[in-house]
């Protein structure tokens, strides 16, 4: 019952993010390397979805949605995702809740953020949006 209004959850709010999406002016873009380890995969059963590892309590989730792929981009400047987010204002080492997601959430939303993944020797830019559930 819970994964199920979880999943609901997360269909309107990513309906009503895809709706005010084209109204927002999007600042510069972000491009991260893709980190395995930081980034869990089929996060809620859906492969598009990527939880990040510092993200979570009993009532927030923050984690990102695959958009699209590219395959010809040139950042200016690839960040680390794990240390720019650990980094921030929004982490806190001496908290039980390290991360606080709805702060993070706000920040990412107003960038474009490209993570960057080696495969097959080539590079894949893949085009992700910050997601939040509250429950």
């Amino acid at each position: 019952m819970m994964k199920q209004y979880v999943i609901l959850t997360l269909f309107f709010s990513f309906i009503l993010q895809t709706l005010s999406y084209s109204q927002e002016n999007k600042k510069d873009s972000l491009y991260f390397n893709y980190d395995e380890n930081y980034l869990k995969k089929d996060f809620l059963n859906e492969p598009n979805y990527l939880f990040v590892e510092d993200s979570g309590s009993d009532s927030e989730y923050f984690f990102f949605i695959k958009k699209s792929v590219f395959k010809d981009l040139y950042p200016k400047e690839v960040l680390n995702l794990k240390e720019y987010i650990r980094a921030s204002v929004f982490y806190n080492e001496e908290k039980k809740l390290k991360l606080n997601d709805y702060r993070l959430y706000e920040y990412f939303k107003n960038y474009t953020i490209f993570l960057i993944r080696n495969e097959n020797c080539k590079k894949e830019y893949i085009l992700v949006e910050p997601m939040m559930v509250t429950e």
